[in-house]
């Protein structure tokens, strides 16, 4: 997998998971801190996601004793990766001192979002409507992203986003369970989170301009997708093996199916066709459709439906005209 980073020259952003496992003959499944509060004995998988123009291919992975601590583990991964531009970005609930610390420790570039009420950053900007205490904008989605940051004082970077349609959408939100009279909405805790909706505070070690802090944090959502497909969508939340050599060859072979999929993901979104197909349905009523027989000693493609044909059209994509089989070549 270390071939694969070597044209690489973005960030590569790291992301963790635990995969629950049961078996009493595995030395890695162990009971450790889970950010779901889940206790049962599991095993660590860290992955790293491109950064740069592949944007979330998933391009290396690495498991670890469920009992061993994320942070922990970077120095040695980036050791074996061999790599030196690497950034953690991590969820809300990551956001301690004791975290901040470890991480300063080991020298890594992180990107972790505070919560809004965190007194680390300073609000008098948000209180003027003419933006005027902001640094700038930047397009975003098609959506302008004001943003404004300060130095801590020990070598980070505090940067503060806007989205403005982010912020209409959560106080409507808020006023129609306001209206509708929902537990824990007043008027009092409206007037105290006005200036606070469509915020996302971000804390960084970089040095990198603030739109590209924010392109990088943004990345995480696709990641996040990429896990969830991990887990549901490709059914590898559980490996029901029983040692650990077992489980590194099932963890490799299913890198190589992520990475495939991705590539299905890549086509959609390059193609413009999100809109119309999900990587759920292309995988399992599609691409699962598109199939070789062998009749009369020779193989070829089934019929195709049109959905399938459309399909090919809409991603440009193109089947072969070989088949590699059991050592031999055959024409379809």
């Amino acid at each position: 997998m270390k071939d694969f980073l070597m044209e690489e020259r973005e960030y590569l952003i790291f992301y963790g998971t635990g995969l629950i496992s049961l078996s009493e003959k595995m030395q890695d499944n162990q009971t450790g801190y889970d950010s779901k509060g889940i206790c049962d004995p599991h095993i660590n998988l860290l992955y790293a996601f491109m950064g740069g123009q592949n944007g979330g291919m998933p391009a290396y992975n690495r498991k670890f004793p469920g009992s061993v601590r994320d942070i922990s583990v970077f120095t040695s991964l980036l050791s074996e990766m061999n790599v030196s531009d690497t950034v953690v970005i991590a969820d809300k609930g990551f956001g301690s001192s004791s975290n901040f610390n470890d991480l300063d420790k080991s020298g890594l570039n992180y990107i972790v979002p505070l919560g809004r009420t965190n007194q680390m950053y300073d609000r008098t900007p948000l209180q003027s409507a003419d933006r005027s205490g902001f640094d700038g904008a930047f397009q975003f989605s098609d959506r302008p992203i004001w943003h404004y940051s300060q130095n801590d004082g020990k070598g980070h970077v505090l940067s503060v986003f806007l989205d403005g349609v982010l912020r209409l959408k959560e106080e409507q939100d808020y006023m129609r369970r306001l209206f509708e009279r929902h537990e824990g909405c007043s008027e009092e805790g409206l007037r105290a989170r006005q200036l606070e909706f469509g915020t996302i505070v971000l804390k960084t070690s970089l040095t990198e301009p603030a739109e590209k802090i924010y392109q990088l944090y943004k990345k995480r959502m696709h990641i996040e997708q990429f896990f969830d497909d991990y887990k549901n969508l490709m059914d590898f939340d559980s490996s029901y093996l029983r040692s650990d050599a077992a489980m590194e060859a099932w963890l490799f072979l299913n890198h190589l199916s992520i990475m495939m999929c991705y590539r299905v993901y890549d086509l959609l979104r390059t193609t413009d066709s999100l809109k119309e197909y999900s990587m759920n349905g292309v995988l399992q009523e599609y691409l699962s459709g598109i199939r070789i027989e062998k009749i009369t000693g020779n193989w070829r493609y089934e019929v195709m439906t049109k959905g399938n044909r459309n399909l090919l059209k809409q991603i440009g994509g193109t089947l072969p005209e070989q088949l590699y089989c059991f050592g031999h070549l055959y024409e379809l």
